[in-house]
């Protein structure tokens, strides 16, 4: 856990990994084609995408995607697009490793990234050892986006009161317990 010193943090965790990108022509995985790099530090996570593949054209729209495991799907969290250079895809994206997209979906929920562009191509590389299977790739939905946010909060919410129950009746301590919707948790005694 970072925790906060004289206006600064000290960070208890910096993560950084490589994974390499494969093309998938017909569903099937073809040759690497690239690799993302992916820093993890504190509040920032920055996601580094490099492609090399011939006869992409350039300026063709690219849009990149973390996915979560759902059952069989993967659900892809759109977290930016960017245009393609001849023959090449270079595209660096920001997020919070704990908000994913502003999907309140953490980088170690993560199963991968897929990267797709507007003419059908589709890029992926997986970081949970489970195969990646395009037609089983799909785009949270906007109602869906929203859905999985009040779903993390109520989540958030709820363990927050758990945890505060177990702990603070030990204390012998009298409280109210209100979680403000931020997921901040203010106890009265």
């Amino acid at each position: 856990k970072d925790r906060r010193i004289n206006g600064g943090y000290i960070l208890g965790e910096y993560r950084r990994f490589v994974a390499y990108v494969y093309e998938y022509r017909k569903g099937k995985k073809e040759e690497n084609c690239g690799f993302v790099k992916v820093e993890s530090w504190g509040e920032r996570c920055t996601m580094e995408l490099h492609l090399q593949c011939p006869g992409i054209l350039a300026g063709t729209e690219c849009k990149s995607y973390a996915f979560v495991r759902e059952e069989k799907k993967m659900r892809g969290i759109l977290l930016g697009s960017c245009k393609t250079e001849a023959n090449g895809v270079s595209h660096i994206l920001e997020t919070s490793p704990r908000n994913i997209g502003g999907q309140r979906v953490a980088l170690e929920e993560i199963g991968g990234m897929a990267f797709l562009t507007e003419l059908g191509a589709f890029f992926g590389t997986e970081w949970d050892d489970i195969e990646i299977i395009p037609d089983l790739f799909e785009e949270f939905s906007k109602e869906e986006e929203e859905t999985l946010k009040e779903t993390t909060d109520e989540k958030s919410k709820k363990r927050a009161g758990e945890e505060a129950e177990k702990v603070l009746p030990e204390k012998g301590l009298k409280f109210l317990i209100r979680v403000l919707s931020i997921g901040l948790v203010v106890i009265n005694y």
